[in-house]
């Protein structure tokens, strides 16, 4: 009697702890995540951006393998190689927050495009449709840039709306979409996680690093490519654009930094 008495306590503890967790997952109505609809609002604004340029170099070594913050599109070029005069190619990720009839305005990172002014920029949006772009402008001090491409008649565009980054707290759902290792053809990845801080400043990344600095940090999984790409919140409202991550693998370890939208939104109105 007392082994069945048990056996009912345990049965009914286990029933309860289902319950509580079936609550507390996020999920809608039809048992989907609510960040299904979220991405499908979103994603096909996120574009990839390839540069290829010819790189300068000069007889001082390149500080980005020594140190322990990295910026985070992919390294062009192996810092231990002997300069060459030969095309390399840098690939990054951005997203459309304009248009103007066949003009498509794109926000991204600076470091990810900067080259690009004495290269040529190739954007590939969802469809797979590829157009060449030309920079709009540059603000080293904030890492932001903003390209334009126009695009042919009955191209089919996604615009992603712009938030507040002013109204959002720690703990928030945060949802980085972008291009991780960008030569192995994974646009457009998603990843979600929460806002783990905000005000992140004097960061040093390199020796060119960003003299505004009032970063969103989330550990959302971002990697080498996202640079550029945005940072969506559960409303499916660009709050932020992925820039940098603080890594002792050069990977992803949960510590990522996005630039606040609201700041984007008042260095583009100056571009």
């Amino acid at each position: 009697m007392l082994r069945k008495l048990l056996t009912q306590v345990v049965l009914i503890l286990f029933l309860v702890s289902a319950v509580s967790l079936s609550a507390q997952l996020p999920v809608n109505n039809n048992g989907r995540s609510p960040f299904v609809k979220v991405v499908k609002n979103t994603r096909a604004a996120v574009v990839n951006i390839k540069v290829e340029f010819t790189p300068k170099f000069n007889n001082k070594r390149l500080p980005l393998n020594e140190d322990f913050f990295k910026f985070f599109s992919p390294n062009p070029f192996n810092n231990n190689m002997q300069p060459k005069q030969r095309k390399s190619v840098a690939m990054g990720s951005g997203f459309i927050f304009k248009q103007k009839g066949k003009d498509l305005y794109i926000i991204t990172n600076n470091h990810v495009v900067e080259n690009g002014k004495d290269g040529e920029i190739t954007v590939s949006l969802a469809d797979k449709a590829k157009y060449k772009a030309e920079i709009v402008g540059l603000d080293p001090q904030s890492d932001l840039g903003v390209i334009k491409i126009t695009i042919d008649d009955g191209e089919d565009v996604t615009v992603a709306p712009l938030g507040d980054s002013d109204d959002i707290e720690i703990g928030d759902w945060a949802i980085a979409i972008g291009n991780p290792f960008g030569n192995l053809g994974l646009e457009r990845t998603v990843t979600v996680g929460v806002i783990s801080a905000m005000g992140r400043s004097n960061l040093h990344f390199s020796e060119n690093s960003p003299i505004f600095q009032n970063y969103i940090q989330t550990d959302a999984a971002i990697n080498p490519g996202n640079s550029g790409g945005p940072l969506v919140n559960i409303n499916g409202e660009v709050i932020g654009v992925n820039s940098a991550i603080t890594s002792t693998t050069g990977g992803n370890i949960g510590i990522g930094f996005a630039i606040p939208i609201n700041l984007a939104k008042k260095v583009v109105k100056d571009k």
